[in-house]
């Protein structure tokens, strides 16, 4: 897991993602949500290369992860922790995402019966699904 330890992470966003952030878009451990938004928001141009392709595919991937299985009650803050998973596409092929998710969702569930938690967080999807 070391390997997966970013100093830099505008930097590091910027060139597997092509996300631009801005002073205040990320903090310790979480990046602000609009930011990847703007990324997909870019309309590509006729000639873009292929990596450009392949950058917009993991910005939408991890989209995909944070709003669909992975949400929570940050406002919109998405956890860097998994931002480097998404990156090396045959590491993300032989994660367990079901098992995660759903381990997610558990701990979701026991941090929401708490007297001061407003929100549910995790893939409640999943949760109306099986119920």
């Amino acid at each position: 897991m070391a390997q997966f330890v970013h100093r830099d992470w505008a930097s590091f966003l910027h060139q597997n993602f092509g996300v631009l952030t801005v002073e205040g878009d990320i903090d310790k451990s979480t990046v602000r949500l609009t930011a990847v938004r703007s990324a997909l928001q870019i309309a590509p141009h006729a000639e873009a290369p292929d990596d450009y392709y392949l950058m917009r595919a993991r910005c939408y991937v991890l989209w995909l992860i944070y709003g669909l299985l992975f949400p929570d009650t940050s406002r919109g803050r998405l956890q860097l922790a998994i931002v480097p998973f998404v990156v090396d596409t045959d590491v993300c092929q032989r994660l367990s995402w079901g098992s995660a998710v759903l381990a997610y969702l558990y701990r979701q569930l026991c941090k929401a019966v708490d007297a001061d938690q407003k929100s549910i967080g995790g893939c409640c999807l999943r949760m109306q699904l099986w119920a």
